[in-house]
């Protein structure tokens, strides 16, 4: 039998629960989804053009554009 004791609970670490499971899965998420846009708006350079691209509406593809690519706004 093994015994229990602190130093053996230090050691070992909890597997992550669902939720950082989720939140790490989200953050992969946007992360893909920022290189997607800022690629494709490098490409297209339009709004209209990124929104075609994705199947969505235009104002979606204009609101990811005014949040990811920032730097090439100018």
């Amino acid at each position: 039998e093994k015994s229990t004791n602190s130093s053996d609970s230090e050691e070992m670490s909890d597997p992550p629960s669902c939720y950082q499971r989720f939140c790490r899965c989200q953050e992969q998420a946007d992360a893909i989804k920022r290189d997607i846009i800022r690629q494709l708006y490098k490409e297209l350079g339009s709004s209209r053009k990124v929104a075609k691209e994705l199947h969505i509406s235009q104002s979606t593809a204009y609101r990811y554009i005014q949040s990811y690519c920032k730097d090439l706004l100018q």
